[in-house]
C-alpha cells in the first residue's frame, strides 16, 4: 500500500494514485467508504486513517474529479462493509461474519448514488 504521507505524495508527478481495493460489481453487496489524502491533509500515516472521516462513493468521486481538474495530487483509499441486504451472500450468524461491522441494506442507504453505488 502506498502510505499517506507528503513524501509519497511528492513522488507523484501529477494527479492521483489509487491504493483502493477493487469494487464488487453488485452495489447491493458492499458499501464502500473512501479516504483521500492530499497535501492539505492535516494527518499522515496511521493518524490519517484514524482521524480522516470516510466519505461515501458519490462524494469521493466528486472530490477526485475536482482534484483532477485542479491538477492536485492525491492518494485514494477505500474499504468495504458487507450490506445487510436480502439476497446478499453473507451469513451474519456464521463465525466468519459474527460481530463484523456491516452497512445497511442498499435501499435504506441515504447516500447519493454514483453509477449505481451508494
Amino acid at each position: 500500500m502506498y502510505r499517506p504521507n507528503r513524501k509519497n505524495l511528492a513522488n507523484r508527478s501529477e494527479g492521483g494514485y489509487s491504493s483502493a481495493s477493487m469494487i464488487h460489481p453488485n452495489p447491493r453487496y458492499y458499501k464502500y467508504l473512501w479516504q483521500i489524502y492530499t497535501a492539505d491533509s492535516p494527518w499522515e500515516e496511521e493518524a490519517f486513517f484514524a482521524n480522516t472521516p470516510p466519505i461515501c462513493t458519490h462524494d469521493a468521486m466528486k472530490m477526485i474529479e475536482k482534484l483532477d481538474e485542479a491538477g492536485q495530487q492525491y492518494i485514494v483509499y477505500n474499504y468495504s462493509l458487507p450490506r445487510r441486504e436480502p439476497g446478499a451472500p453473507f451469513d451474519f450468524e456464521s463465525a466468519r461474519w459474527r460481530g463484523h461491522e456491516c452497512a445497511c441494506a442498499y435501499d435504506d442507504d441515504l447516500d447519493p448514488v454514483w453509477h449505481g453505488f451508494k
